[in-house]
């Protein structure tokens, strides 16, 4: 309940690129998955090498291990240098300076 609306509120999930933080937990495997069926691409970051099997079966297209390489960067690269519609985070603090370089700028 509390992944659904984080990864379907204001537009459709189909024409966004979410970024989903905390795959170790409920909240972050299910915006994972949620988002995959609802059509999106969805690139996760990871700290630790076994976290990326974990995102991997739960669907993520792209993950990144932001503790050995540029996160923002390889995100950012694979979507056309544009960066994400929308990050849905469950350690907002913690990951503040990577979602605000991996989110596309507002006009």
């Amino acid at each position: 309940m509390t992944a659904h609306p984080l990864a379907f509120s204001r537009t459709v999930v189909s024409r966004d690129r979410p970024c989903s933080r905390g795959r170790r937990g409920a909240v972050g495997h299910a915006a994972i998955q949620l988002a995959k069926w609802g059509g999106a691409r969805v690139a996760t970051s990871v700290s630790r090498p076994e976290q990326e099997k974990v995102a991997r079966e739960a669907g993520a297209d792209l993950v990144v291990n932001r503790k050995t390489e540029d996160a923002a960067a390889r995100i950012k690269g694979v979507h056309a240098g544009l960066g994400l519609d929308r990050v849905v985070e469950v350690a907002f603090e913690a990951n503040l300076e990577l979602n605000r370089a991996c989110l596309k700028p507002t006009a």
